[in-house]
C-alpha cells in the first residue's frame, strides 16, 4: 500500500515583479511503508518546495498530493487536521523548528497529546507511550528530556526533532536536508538511526538531500530532480551502478571515492537555469554533452527502463537508442 504518493504535482511562486516560477514543474512520486526514497539534485532544483507541497506547507498549484489515499490539504492559519498527523516533517535546522523557552519533554509530549486524539491504533508498528522511550528509540539518554534545545548538540537536536515527529504515530516522515547541518560523523549515526526507524517501524520517508553519499547508503529508491521535474527514478543500487540519464550520471561521478585518488572528481559544466524561463525541449539540454536536435525542441517523456525505473531522456527511448546504435555499426 502506497501511503504518500504526489501525482504531476506543481508548485509556482511569484517573483516581486510578478513573474511566475514554477519551481516544482510536474512531479510524480509514491513512498511506501518501511521505505526510504532519496529525493537529490542541485541546489535550486526545487527539492525543498516538493517537500513542503507534500506536507501542505505550500500550496500545490497543480496535480495532488494523496496521504494514506486522502487528499493533503494546504495548512492555514489552524492546527494540522487529526487525520494529517500521520503525515510529517523534520527540517533542516533542527534549532529554528524547536521553540527554545521549552523543555524537550514538553515538546516531544505534544505531539503524543496531538496523537491521542485521533491517531491512536493507527500506527505503522509498536508505539512507545512515554517520551523517555521516544528519546531512547533516537538514541538519547533519559536526562535529555530536562534540558532545553540549547544545550544541545545539533546531533542531538536533530534527534529531538525525530522523537517529536515520531511521537505522532506517524506513517510517513518528510526530511528536508536533515543531515546537512550536522558534523560528518554525526550524519553517519543519524542516517544510521533512520534506515534503523524504517525499518523497525514501517515508518516510510522522503529523504531530500544534497549529499548523495548518504542517499546511496540507507535510501531504497533515488529520484533524480533537475529544474522542477524527474529525470530518473530507479532503485538505488541499480542507479548507482548504471544510471542512464546523463545528469544522474554527472552527479554520481562528482562524489569523491577511494578510486579517485590522485585527480579531482568530475565536474558538471554550466549553471542550473532560470526557472521562471526554462529551456525549450529537454531543460537538461544547454549541459548535456550527448544533446540532440530532438532534445531542443521536444521534452522527453518517462520511459521504462526497468522494474521500478524511469528516464527522462531520448537517449532511453528505445526507438533513439536504435537509431544509434545502428548508425555507430555503419
Amino acid at each position: 500500500m502506497t501511503v504518500l504518493e504526489l501525482t504531476d504535482v506543481e508548485v509556482t511562486y511569484q517573483r516581486g515583479d510578478g513573474t511566475p516560477v514554477r519551481a516544482v514543474a510536474g512531479v510524480s512520486l509514491t513512498v511506501n511503508p518501511g521505505e526510504i526514497v532519496g529525493l537529490v539534485g542541485e541546489t535550486g532544483c526545487g527539492k525543498s518546495s516538493l517537500a513542503r507541497a507534500a506536507c501542505g506547507l505550500t500550496p500545490v498549484s497543480g496535480g495532488t498530493v494523496s496521504f494514506e489515499g486522502r487528499p493533503v490539504r494546504a495548512l492555514g492559519a489552524r492546527e494540522r487536521p487529526v487525520e494529517d498527523l500521520g503525515l510529517q516533517l523534520v527540517m533542516q535546522n533542527p534549532y529554528s523548528s524547536l521553540n527554545p523557552r521549552r523543555r524537550v519533554e514538553q515538546q516531544v509530549a505534544d505531539g503524543m497529546r496531538r496523537a491521542a486524539q485521533g491517531r491512536a491504533g493507527q500506527h505503522p508498528g509498536p508505539a512507545p507511550h512515554t517520551v523517555h522511550e521516544l528519546l531512547a528509540l533516537v538514541g538519547l539518554p533519559s536526562e535529555t528530556a530536562r534540558r532545553y534545545p540549547y544545550q544541545l548538540s545539533g546531533g542531538q537536536r536533530q534527534r529531538v526533532a525525530l522523537a517529536r515527529a515520531l511521537a505522532a504515530q506517524p506513517s510517513v516522515i518528510v526530511l528536508d536536508e536533515p543531515l546537512s547541518a550536522l558534523d560528518v560523523s554525526v550524519q553517519a549515526q543519524v542516517a544510521n538511526l533512520l534506515r534503523h526507524l524504517a525499518d523497525e517501524l514501517r515508518v516510510g520517508m522522503l529523504l531530500i538531500s544534497h549529499d548523495l553519499a548518504i542517499v546511496h547508503h540507507i535510501a531504497d529508491r533515488t529520484a533524480v530532480m533537475y529544474l522542477g521535474r524527474l529525470v530518473e527514478t530507479a532503485p538505488t543500487r541499480e542507479l548507482w551502478s548504471s544510471p542512464v540519464h546523463p545528469y544522474s550520471r554527472a552527479l554520481i561521478g562528482a562524489i569523491p571515492t577511494t578510486a579517485s585518488v590522485g585527480r579531482l572528481p568530475e565536474a558538471l559544466t554550466g549553471e542550473v537555469p532560470d526557472p521562471a524561463s526554462p529551456p525549450s525541449g529537454c531543460r537538461f539540454h544547454p549541459r548535456c554533452a550527448h544533446r540532440m536536435d530532438q532534445c531542443q525542441l521536444t521534452e522527453p517523456p518517462a520511459f521504462g527502463h526497468g522494474s521500478g525505473w524511469q528516464v527522462a531522456c531520448w537517449l532511453a527511448d528505445p526507438a533513439v537508442s536504435s537509431a544509434l546504435a545502428s548508425s555507430e555499426e555503419a
